[in-house]
């Protein structure tokens, strides 16, 4: 069948079922996405990383190849796939954008009614916060702060971080100190871009981050893990 030809959706098999997609490697990020959807039960499913991105503008006007046709997939999710793609091997990934036959309403339904077991399950979620083409996430000055943090105790929820961060510094000047030091590098690293991502306004980032195993947040050719 021709390329040119748009891919057509089939039917999932069973209640279970949903559908991956196989993004193949690549050499150069702007070689043509090529990609095969196929369909396995989630709980027999091979292991997998489930995407988190902003979709963006609907308008779709990039492609990916498909072995029996062409999908067209939006800016977003296109810069997104070529950033995540291997140079020597296949990456197998859950996408909503396209695992999903979003012209199925009942099937878009069941899905999304799934989505937290599907979260849940994929051995790492990819946060897609977007290009960073305004500026640089400095990751070695990234990693550091977590360090520091994890150094002084600071793995709490964020209302528990408080008091500690009260009980670490209290009348100690060198301390106080300290923390305008990592005041400073958190302009530095660049954390004022990475959270004016537009990744951080969505509802569903919650269930998403929180349901993940593992989760690396992706900046551009930076990550974070």
């Amino acid at each position: 069948m021709s390329l040119s030809n748009p891919y057509r959706y089939g039917a999932l098999g069973r209640i279970d079922s949903i559908r991956l997609l196989k993004l193949k490697p690549a050499s150069s990020s702007d070689m043509t996405l090529r990609c095969e959807l196929f369909d396995s039960d989630r709980s027999a499913a091979p292991e997998y990383e489930a995407l988190s991105f902003v979709w963006g503008k609907d308008e779709r006007s990039q492609r990916m190849e498909l072995p029996s046709g062409c999908l067209k997939i939006t800016d977003s999710l296109a810069s997104a796939l070529r950033a995540l793609r291997s140079n020597d091997k296949p990456r197998q990934l859950w996408v909503d954008a396209v695992c999903i036959n979003q012209g199925d309403h009942l099937e878009k339904s069941h899905q999304v009614s799934q989505m937290a077991k599907i979260y849940g399950q994929a051995a790492r979620v990819l946060a897609w916060l977007g290009e960073s083409s305004d500026a640089t996430l400095n990751m070695a000055l990234a990693l550091d702060l977590a360090q520091k943090a994890k150094d002084i105790g600071l793995l709490s929820p964020r209302s528990e971080n408080r008091e500690t961060m009260r009980k670490w510094a209290y009348g100690d000047l060198k301390k106080l100190e300290w923390m305008m030091g990592v005041m400073d590098a958190v302009d530095d690293a660049g954390f004022f871009w990475l959270y004016q991502s537009s990744w951080f306004t969505r509802m569903w980032i919650v269930q998403e981050a929180l349901l993940a195993k593992r989760l690396t947040l992706h900046f551009g050719t930076v990550s974070l893990d």
